[in-house]
């Protein structure tokens, strides 16, 4: 472990390859079931029917053609309503979670990839060009802070200043990550695909056998101890969407999301676990401060504040 941002980075890049060669095979648990035996008959009775006339132009094929494509158009449309129904009527309204899961995918609305930038009248489709574009117009506007010389701004930089001072003099003690905070937060995590720059997504994560969780483990520690972490870990990827339905699309219209790696993500709950902790004892945050808190809302500002009102009266 004396060169752990190395090794944890050469570990990225064992997973990122691995997910690229190997291939997992798994059964799907839902499925899109195929048309009846009874519309099937139909369909087919109909092509037979239009083949016919495609041959002989007999006024008979015709109507039959015609009655034969009505028919068919009705018993579907039957079919799909019983079974928009049925999928209606398997809502559980005292089972939120299932509920919104299955609603949120008629609510999903996916964003047209970007295939071009208009620049001047003129479409730019060539993936260096564009990336060009991007580069220079998302620098500019994610460019450093100006410093000014508001009182707010003088204060915060005194206070850095002298945090950095005491941290150098007096070093905290570091976190110790135990193995089952690492399994809980890991079984906490969403499986996505998604990835950031080192290729490895949280998907890859969930599935790692235990053997591998411990060496992950050992790495976090040392990370925390040295207060060192890769290099990459700081480096997101970019990803344009387009906020109008068009491919083609001038930059100012894009929206840009950034992914970072998720081993950096997986260390930050971990370290939130361990700073949320330090909060409570030490009593920093008071008890009215309720926001970005775990067992703190709205709900319970509200309590606070009948039992003060009430209190008072």
């Amino acid at each position: 472990m004396t060169h752990s941002t190395a090794f944890f980075t050469l570990y990225e890049r064992f997973l990122s390859l691995s997910i690229s060669r190997f291939t997992n095979v798994t059964f799907r648990k839902t499925f899109k079931p195929t048309l009846p035996q009874h519309i099937v008959y139909l369909t087919n009775e109909k092509r037979l029917h239009l083949k016919l006339f495609r041959r002989t132009y007999h006024l008979y094929y015709a109507m039959m053609l015609r009655d034969t494509t009505k028919l068919v158009q009705k018993t579907l449309f039957q079919y799909k309503r019983k079974l928009w129904l049925d999928y209606c009527g398997s809502f559980n309204d005292c089972d939120t979670k299932s509920f919104w899961q299955k609603a949120k995918r008629h609510f999903h609305s996916k964003s047209a990839p970007v295939e071009g930038f208009v620049i001047n009248n003129s479409t730019v489709s060539t993936p260096d060009e564009m990336c060009a574009i991007a580069k220079d117009y998302y620098e500019e506007q994610f460019a450093d802070h100006q410093h000014t010389q508001t009182d707010i701004d003088i204060e915060a930089r005194i206070n850095e200043k002298e945090l950095n001072e005491i941290l150098i003099n007096i070093p905290s003690n570091p976190m110790n990550i135990n193995y089952q905070q690492l399994c809980r937060v890991v079984a906490s995590m969403k499986k996505k695909n998604s990835s950031g720059i080192d290729g490895v997504s949280n998907r890859i994560i969930k599935i790692l056998p235990p053997n591998h969780l411990s060496i992950v483990l050992a790495c976090m520690n040392n990370f925390a101890t040295s207060l060192q972490t890769p290099s990459h870990w700081h480096i997101a990827k970019m990803i344009l969407l387009s906020k109008t339905k068009s491919k083609t699309t001038s930059i100012d219209k894009t929206r840009p999301i950034s992914l970072l790696p998720c081993f950096s993500k997986l260390f930050e709950k971990l370290f939130l676990i361990h700073f949320r902790r330090w909060i409570d004892d030490f009593a920093i945050l008071p008890p009215e401060q309720t926001g970005f808190r775990p067992k703190h809302n709205m709900s319970v500002r509200l309590v606070s504040m009948i039992d003060q009102i009430g209190q008072s009266l």
